[in-house]
């Protein structure tokens, strides 16, 4: 993901998610539009510690002058939300398996 002409690292993390939970101090909602920006923000925060220094209000000015940054993660975060869907799937699949075997 590049931001400001730098290259940053956004994964699907524990800790980028509770990093969303101090800053708005509540679960992720993803009915609000600033749930999804500030998790977007929580996950560059959580990935790139060091290197992603951006104050929230300038990450904001950059996403409203470069659509395509949103736009690109929004089709990420898609991507990994179908992930976690397959694979909580198979959990219960595994898990009805095991009780019918029962």
């Amino acid at each position: 993901m590049v931001i400001l002409g730098k290259e940053y690292e956004l994964k699907w993390t524990i800790r980028g998610r509770f990093i969303f939970e101090q800053i708005v101090g509540r679960a992720f909602d993803p009915s609000k539009l600033m749930d999804e920006y500030v998790l977007f923000y929580s996950l560059l925060l959580a990935n790139n510690g060091d290197t992603f220094l951006t104050p929230f209000e300038e990450f904001i000015s950059e996403c409203d002058k470069d659509r395509s940054i949103f736009i690109e993660y929004r089709k990420w975060f898609l991507d990994v939300v179908k992930q976690e869907a397959l694979v909580l799937q198979g959990v219960e699949s595994a898990e009805k398996k095991k009780k019918i075997k029962k």
